[in-house]
């Protein structure tokens, strides 16, 4: 009985593996249209027949329930606080697109103790399980909060703009990610470019100063125009890429859906995301 007992316990265990890619999305300044690149790259890889969860890791002040007009009964805070199940806290947008809101009243993950940790850990594990990516929409800048959430990220997207603040906040986010020893995958999304050529300066600029005074490289996964299309869907709280889908924003952002979908690279190793999240925050 023992015997069969601990079998039917590593079948479990093994069952709900973390199998998705992790990608952690992140800005050095608010306004350069983050989480709305998050929600419309959800439903562009959820179009090329991927299972896709986003999830709002700006704890407490959140906005991807706003940006998809769909209020939220229950968030990440649930998970932590009353322990639910994260079918449970699970909400459902536009597209059929599932995403974790971010909620209030938690702001700091560091000092939860390790039992909610765990809790959380388990739970975001069975969600990776049942998903093929998890974009976790992370607020602007730098804190300890978002640092370790995209620590236990497989891949990072950095967004920004040709704004030169927004260039120099971006830089900085980089730099400090790097000096904190963080080593995965970095990609770029330069957004709200006024010609490609605009983008295409911008994004050899950033990763000319990444690579020689970071020694970091950057992959530019694609160029978003400024769009008047963006505005508007914004305004009707719903996805661009579901109201204009033949906007050239919407035709950019699958694009970007297919280079992450073709080139990702080998699956991440079983629990990651879990381990990585819980060595940060219980160190």
């Amino acid at each position: 009985m023992i015997d069969q007992a601990d079998k039917l316990r590593k079948l479990m265990q093994e069952r709900y593996q973390q199998r998705s890619k992790v990608l952690a999305v992140i800005s050095g300044k608010g306004g350069v249209g983050k989480s709305n690149i998050s929600i419309n790259l959800a439903l562009a890889l959820q179009q090329l027949h991927h299972k896709v969860t986003l999830i709002d890791g700006d704890l407490g002040m959140g906005n991807l329930e706003v940006l998809l007009g769909k209020p939220a009964s229950k968030s990440i805070v649930d998970l932590f606080e009353s322990k639910l199940l994260v079918e449970d806290v699970l909400e459902w947008g536009p597209g059929s697109l599932p995403f974790l809101a971010g909620g209030t009243g938690l702001t700091d993950l560091i000092h939860l103790d390790q039992d909610k940790m765990t809790h959380f850990g388990e739970q975001i594990n069975r969600l990776g399980y049942l998903n093929d990516y998890l974009i976790i929409d992370l607020g602007a800048g730098i804190s300890e909060n978002s640092y370790g959430l995209m620590l236990a990220a497989d891949e990072v997207i950095v967004v920004t703009t040709p704004e030169p603040t927004a260039i120099t906040d971006a830089y900085s986010t980089i730099k400090y990610m790097r000096n904190k020893g963080h080593r995965q995958p970095l990609h770029l999304i330069i957004n709200k470019a006024e010609s490609k050529a605009e983008g295409e300066r911008t994004a050899a600029n950033l990763s000319t100063v990444t690579k020689r005074f970071l020694h970091v490289d950057l992959r530019l996964l694609g160029i978003l125009p400024e769009d008047n299309h963006v505005m508007k869907a914004v305004k009707a709280q719903k996805p661009f890429l579901l109201m204009s889908p033949r906007a050239q924003i919407s035709k950019e952002v699958r694009k970007v859906a297919g280079s992450l979908s073709g080139s990702l690279g080998e699956q991440p190793s079983p629990n990651r995301f879990v381990n990585q999240l819980k060595s940060w925050f219980l160190r």
